[in-house]
C-alpha cells in the first residue's frame, strides 16, 4: 500500500524547525515520519501566514517547494491570507480553518496514494478543519493551548477544538496523561517528549563553555513558569545557576540579572546545550503550579538524565509520570524541600554510563515516535 501523510504545524515554520535543530516534540515526529520506509509522499504544511507581511518584508515565498529533510524530499507548503493572526470568532475560525482544509484535501488528492493520513500539532486544524478526506487523523498536544496565558483569547476556540477533536480524530496522542484527559478523555494516549539519543550518547570532545566549575542548570526558555523564588532557594545552596536558554520577557530578564550567580546563556546551538548540561552538578526544574504547567512532559528532565546528571524538580504530574526513570530525581511539593533535594543530589553524583545508556534507550525519539509513526501509517483500528 503506497501512502501519504499531510503534517501540518502549529506556531513555527519549517525555516524555523531548521534554525533550532529539529529540537522540539513537532520537529521530531516530522523527522520520524521522514524516516520512516511506510511513508511514501510527505507534505509539510507551515500555518498561516499573511501575504500583507511576506510583502512589506519584501518576500515572495515560493506557496510549495522540495526540501531536503533525513536524506529524502518532501513537499513543503506555505498557506497565505490576508489577516495576520487567527480570528477568535468561532465562525469565522471554522471558515479560516475550512479554507486550509480544502488545500489539505488537494495535496492529498494530488499524492495518489492508496492511503492518506493527517498528522496535526495545532488544536484549530484538529478541531476545525473538517479532513474527511483523510483515512487516518492524527492530533498532537504538546500543550495545554487552553491553559496558555499567551492564548487566553483563544482559550474558548480551543475548547471547542479539544471536543471535536476527540471525536473525529482516529488517534490522540498528549505529552502527558494530564493533557491526554483534557483534550480526549479516556481516549487520548501518552506520547511523552523524548530526546536525540546520538547527541547525548556521545560524550563530546567540546571544552564546557561556563567559566563556573560547579553550577546547577535550568535549560530551556526562560519565562512566567519559572518561580523564581525557588531561583533564589537554588542560589543559596549552589552559587552558580546556569539558564541555557533564551529569556522571553525584558522584565524577567532584569529581574534574574539582578541575582548575582545568575548566568543567562541565550539561545545555544544543541551541540553547546548538551556540554553545557553534561558540565552541570545538578539539573533543576523550579517551575510554578499552574494548569499549564501540569500538563507538560519535562523535555528538560529527560536531558539532563541522558547527561548523567540528578535532577531536583518541582512535583508536577508528567515529571512525576517519569520519576521512574532514575532514582537520581527529587521531587519537591513545597520549596522548604529544596535546600534539602538539593544536597542529596549533589552527595547523589552523576550516574554511570551503563545507567545513561539505559534511560536513552527508554527516552530516545526514535522510540518515544513509533506509535505516531504507525498511527499515521496503519490508520484506525
Amino acid at each position: 500500500m503506497t501512502r501519504c501523510v499531510v503534517f501540518t504545524l502549529s506556531t513555527e515554520t519549517f525555516d524555523d524547525l531548521v534554525r533550532r535543530e529539529f529540537c522540539r516534540p513537532p520537529d521530531q515526529g516530522l523527522l520520524a515520519l521522514a524516516r520512516s520506509p511506510d511513508v511514501d509522499v510527505l507534505y509539510v504544511v507551515d500555518p498561516w501566514r499573511s501575504v500583507i507581511s511576506e510583502l512589506a518584508r519584501r518576500r515572495w515565498p515560493r506557496r510549495r517547494s522540495r526540501v531536503d529533510l533525513s536524506g529524502r524530499q518532501i513537499v513543503r507548503i506555505r498557506p497565505l491570507r490576508l489577516r495576520f493572526s487567527d480570528p477568535t470568532n468561532l465562525r469565522a475560525s471554522e471558515r479560516c480553518y475550512r479554507r486550509l482544509d480544502r488545500l489539505l484535501r488537494r495535496l492529498a488528492s494530488e499524492s495518489k496514494t492508496e492511503m492518506t493520513s493527517l498528522v496535526s500539532y495545532h488544536p484549530l486544524v484538529g478541531g476545525h478543519c473538517g479532513h474527511s478526506w483523510a483515512d487516518a487523523r492524527v492530533f498532537v498536544a504538546r500543550d495545554d493551548w487552553a491553559a496558555a496565558p499567551r492564548k487566553r483569547p483563544y482559550w474558548p476556540l480551543y475548547r471547542d477544538a479539544y471536543g471535536r477533536i476527540a471525536r473525529q480524530c482516529t488517534a490522540v496522542f498528549a505529552v502527558s496523561a494530564e493533557l491526554a484527559e483534557r483534550v480526549a478523555p479516556g481516549a487520548g494516549q501518552t506520547l511523552p517528549n523524548g530526546v536525540d539519543d546520538l547527541l547525548w550518547s556521545n560524550d563530546l570532545s567540546d571544552t564546557n563553555p561556563m567559566s563556573v566549575e560547579r553550577y546547577a542548570v535550568y535549560s530551556g526558555s526562560i519565562e512566567a513558569r519559572l518561580d523564581l523564588d525557588l531561583v533564589d532557594r537554588i542560589l543559596t545552596v549552589i552559587p552558580d545557576l546556569v539558564l541555557a536558554g533564551p529569556v522571553m520577557t525584558a522584565e524577567l530578564r532584569a529581574e534574574l540579572l539582578r541575582r548575582p550567580g545568575v548566568h543567562l546563556t541565550g539561545h545555544l546551538d544543541q551541540r553547546t546545550l548538551a556540554a553545557v548540561t553534561r558540565g552541570a552538578a545538578v539539573g533543576v526544574v523550579p517551575h510554578r503550579v499552574t494548569s499549564m504547567t501540569a500538563a507538560m512532559s519535562p523535555l528538560k528532565m529527560f536531558e539532563y538524565l541522558a547527561a548523567g546528571i540528578p535532577v531536583v524538580a518541582t512535583d508536577l504530574p508528567g515529571i512525576r509520570e517519569a520519576r521512574h526513570l532514575s532514582d537520581r530525581v527529587w521531587l519537591c511539593q513545597e520549596a522548604g524541600q529544596w535546600d534539602e533535594a538539593l544536597r542529596s543530589a549533589l552527595l547523589a553524583g552523576s550516574a554511570s554510563v551503563a545507567e545513561r545508556r539505559r534511560v536513552l534507550d527508554e527516552v530516545s525519539w526514535r522510540r518515544r515516535l513509533s506509535p505516531l509513526v504507525e498511527a499515521a501509517t496503519n490508520g484506525p483500528a
